[in-house]
């Protein structure tokens, strides 16, 4: 992952299977209310990913009339995702479940803070206010709350958002990397 800060990152970004469990109607719906209320406009966010609700998603995004802010893409290589990543402001991850949200630490990797879902394993690493923040579970009002005032707060925090992101999905890259050696080398021992 490319983990240089970048300025001016405009998405809000939504990464993942476009199935009902990983909410993306709660990320529409909070995205419906930024645009009715000014908070964001042109291309202003992106929704990566494909799944069974891929045409209810093309649909409701006509219905709330956001072709002029949504930028859709299926699926993407691990280096176009990792470009992507530079070019979010938000990571939006409004999962009802998860074991552990690799995409999430991904976007981390790259500076970007997360907002996401108050559900284990995400309020593991997701410290609210220092890396990222949290929001109601399957509640598009806070997910609109905690996007708006993300949207709203000075450089300096945004600066510190993404370091302490970037620090923590490097504590994730280390466990990552002990569980693969211990693997190995119980194989090597029988």
């Amino acid at each position: 992952y490319n983990k240089k800060i970048k300025k001016n990152k405009q998405y809000i970004g939504y990464v993942g299977r476009i199935e009902v469990e990983k909410g993306w109607e709660v990320f529409l719906d909070c995205i419906k209310l930024l645009k009715e209320n000014n908070e964001i406009n042109n291309k202003n966010v992106i929704i990566v990913g494909n799944g069974k609700d891929s045409e209810k998603l093309n649909l409701k995004i006509k219905e709330y009339k956001l072709e002029d802010i949504i930028e859709r893409k299926p699926l993407v290589s691990q280096n176009e995702l990792n470009n992507l990543y530079n070019e979010m402001k938000i990571f939006c991850f409004p999962t009802y479940r998860e074991s552990l949200g690799l995409v999430a630490i991904e976007a981390m990797a790259c500076g970007v803070p997360v907002i996401g879902s108050d559900i284990n394993p995400l309020k593991e690493y997701i410290n609210h206010g220092e890396n990222g923040y949290l929001f109601k579970c399957g509640d598009h009002m806070d997910l609109y709350t905690q996007i708006s005032n993300c949207l709203k707060i000075g450089k300096e925090k945004e600066i510190r958002l993404s370091k302490n992101a970037m620090r923590t999905s490097q504590e994730y890259e280390t466990l990552k990397v002990e569980a693969k050696l211990k693997v190995i080398f119980e194989n090597l021992i029988r």
